[in-house]
């Protein structure tokens, strides 16, 4: 069963009556004992096995600024500015797997290579 680790920590700032906005956050997740399909040979009879893909680590930070131009009773208008960061990493791997490849088709197919 997948299990996910979670850590967030986050600041946000006001200033001169909500006019000025800072924001910023981090995040660390990992994931581990992921399940996902590996495909196999056809002449097995089966289109894919399932293994335990190991750990994959995903951690950013996002920072966001904003103004606020015009605030009348009736109507109002901000502009906002808003920066991130994100990085994965593939922490471990099953046994007998080098790496991992992604595709763009029907969510994610993996490869791998004999040691």
């Amino acid at each position: 069963m997948s299990r996910l680790k979670s850590t967030e920590f986050g600041v946000d700032l006001n200033f001169f009556h909500n006019r000025f906005t800072l924001g910023y956050t981090f995040y660390k997740n990992n994931a581990e004992n992921q399940i996902i399909p590996l495909p196999v040979n056809a002449a097995t009879g089966f289109t894919h096995e399932l293994i335990n893909a190991g750990n994959i680590e995903n951690k950013g930070h996002e920072v966001t600024l904003g103004v606020g131009i015009i605030n009348t009773g009736a109507f109002k208008f901000d502009v906002g500015l808003n920066w991130a960061r994100n990085r994965n990493k593939i922490i471990e791997l099953a046994d007998g797997y080098s790496y991992l490849l992604g595709s763009g088709e029907e969510g994610v197919s993996f490869g791998s290579s004999s040691s």
